[in-house]
């Protein structure tokens, strides 16, 4: 499931908070119709993976990286180390990069440095803005659950993009 926690729904049934807020909202079904759709996406890359899932880092992003006197550039913050897919763990990378300022250049920039060591995946750009909605879906929905604060400004941030999204390819 790409939502990490849920709440029991009027139908007696557990079902994310991402949902409730986005129907609570005015949004009516875009989060579960979202949901549902990059459901499909992740369950369609592991059905095929294009390689075995190994170790990924899950949140290599400039805030994850810094910079030693001795070794150059270090990765830190391994508490979202998980079992996955490359793709998946460089579309986390693509989205954070893509939300600063200059974002396509720092995205080509670290395409070109990746492909230095290893191939960059054979994955279609539906497919990484698919992975990104994904994790953007799980972290909006990780908020809710744990912010105390109102959140419509940020829920409402993350509705017109996943429009977009569900306007585009899947990527499958």
């Amino acid at each position: 499931m790409v939502a990490a926690r849920c709440w029991p729904g009027a139908g007696g049934g557990p079902r994310p908070v991402l949902a409730a807020a986005g129907a609570e909202l005015g949004f009516g079904t875009l989060f579960t119709d979202a949901l549902a759709r990059a459901q499909l996406v992740v369950d369609a890359l592991w059905q095929h993976p294009p390689h075995l899932p190994h170790l990924v880092h899950g949140d290599l992003a400039p805030q994850t990286v810094t910079v030693s006197p001795t070794d150059g550039l270090v990765l830190i913050d391994f508490q979202d180390t998980v079992r996955g897919l490359e793709i998946q763990d460089l579309a986390i990378t693509v989205a954070a990069l893509r939300r600063a300022p200059n974002g396509d250049r720092l995205v080509d920039a670290f395409r070109r440095g990746y492909a230095e060591r290893h191939p960059w995946p054979d994955a279609s750009p539906a497919l990484v803005d698919s992975l990104i909605i994904a994790r953007a879906l799980h972290q909006l929905n990780l908020t809710l659950n744990i912010a105390d604060d109102p959140l419509d400004d940020y829920v409402a941030g993350h509705a017109e993009r996943v429009r977009g999204w569900l306007k585009g390819p899947t990527g499958m």
